[in-house]
């Protein structure tokens, strides 16, 4: 089983529909901030390094952070409302909260790795909620939480890391494990107080790597949403086994999302367009349609960076 709520995947822990914050749903992209409503399963990208995070059917948030060099999904865990984790060259690695306010998260001596890579959120091993992270060398696993004075190393690893993915049970042997990419573009995961770093596949890394923090997928189960070689939006296992979901090759290679986000209970793959739009396959495990992501004017959300993609 996953460790989120909501359809969220396991790098994140569940945002509830209707949870009141200072972003609002019905605010123009632009506009000031202003008291309404938010909804859960945001996807979050970068528009020329601008923050953004949307859903379909609602405006895009602008939370009003640029420069931006890398992301992580949404979480209400690090201050008790929405948030995103990220990391700009200037002032390192941060999150931006339900205000619009951006925090500072205690990174020590250890730098960031700013280049084709994801941050994650959750707990794993015992951990507060922290901002898991890869270091600038690419050699090692940190983490951070919100009120730490210093970040703690999870594990320095023999292959390298270049993203992290988040925790989850991904094997089903109901241990949470922690995923992430090695610096050769190989998914794998560790277990507590397990030395292996167990492979489970290669993906490509052309714009950023392929691939999106697990989720649970209506009749595959836990899967990483991947786009395969052949630019198609793809599941694969904690074995490496993948499944194609289209035959159309829509997809950039870059960064990929399971999200419910178009809020009708099921995950859908979200993945950035060869058009540069937000796009996501609906009905896993059905017809495993094609649609664009849009907005609340029915436009879609489109000039998505390939250097973040989406989460």
């Amino acid at each position: 089983m996953l460790a989120s709520t909501g359809g969220l995947g396991v790098a994140v822990l569940g945002l509830e529909t209707g949870t009141h914050a200072l972003f609002s749903d019905t605010e123009a992209e632009g506009d000031t901030l202003a008291t309404g409503t938010w909804a859960d399963h945001h996807a979050v990208f970068t528009r020329n390094g601008d923050l953004k995070s949307v859903r379909e059917g609602i405006a895009v948030i602008d939370p009003g952070q640029a420069g931006v060099d890398a992301v992580g999904s949404t979480t209400l865990e690090l201050g008790g409302n929405y948030a995103i984790p990220f990391h700009d060259g200037t002032d390192g690695l941060q999150y931006v909260d339900h205000t619009g306010s951006a925090s500072q998260l205690a990174t020590g001596s250890t730098t960031v790795d700013n280049q084709k890579t994801i941050l994650a959120s959750g707990s794993y091993n015992g951990s507060p909620t922290s901002v898991f992270y890869p270091d600038g060398d690419q050699s090692a696993i940190y983490r951070v939480a919100r009120d730490e004075s210093e970040p703690t190393m999870v594990r320095a690893l023999g292959n390298g890391v270049g993203a992290v993915l988040g925790p989850g049970d991904v094997d089903g042997d109901g241990t949470v494990e922690l995923t992430y990419v090695d610096s050769s573009a190989i998914v794998r995961y560790i277990k507590p107080n397990d030395s292996t770093e167990y492979r489970v596949g290669g993906v490509g890394a052309n714009n950023n790597v392929a691939v999106g923090s697990p989720a649970e997928f209506s009749t595959y189960g836990v899967r990483f949403p991947i786009v395969d070689g052949s630019n198609n939006p793809a599941l694969m296992d904690y074995q490496g086994n993948k499944t194609t979901l289209t035959s159309a090759e829509p997809a950039k290679k870059t960064c990929v999302s399971g999200l419910d986000v178009d809020l009708d209970g099921a995950v859908e793959h979200v993945f950035v367009h060869t058009d540069d739009k937000l796009a996501y396959v609906d009905d896993i495990g059905g017809e495993e349609r094609i649609e664009t992501l849009t907005d609340d004017a029915g436009d879609p959300i489109t000039t998505i960076d390939s250097k973040r993609g989406v989460q």
